[in-house]
């Protein structure tokens, strides 16, 4: 969920660029919902565990880098067709 630092929405579009994904990934999408009064959802799509590199900013505030390292799942034995890796969520303050 991303925000204004100093409370509510951001009141324009909040986008994520410089998008790096883990090796051997070849299909990976970025998105962000409407400026909004309240949280913008942003949602990196790759599925894949690994490393992502990546950063997130609007028109008026300041761009913010992010690494983040996404773990991979242990569906445990006899489970069919799990997810292969656990999804992160991450809470975005921007600072004006």
């Amino acid at each position: 969920m991303v925000t204004d630092a100093r409370g509510g929405g951001v009141s324009t579009q909040v986008g994520i660029t410089n998008l790096a994904v883990p090796p051997g990934v070849t299909d990976a999408t970025a998105s962000c919902g409407p400026p909004s009064t309240g949280p913008t959802t942003c949602q990196v799509s790759a599925y894949a565990s690994g490393h992502y590199d990546l950063d997130i900013g609007a028109t008026g505030y300041a761009t913010q880098h992010f690494a983040i390292d996404v773990p991979s799942a242990n569906p445990g034995p006899g489970v069919c067709c799990g997810i292969p890796y656990v999804p992160v969520h991450l809470n975005v303050a921007l600072s004006p």
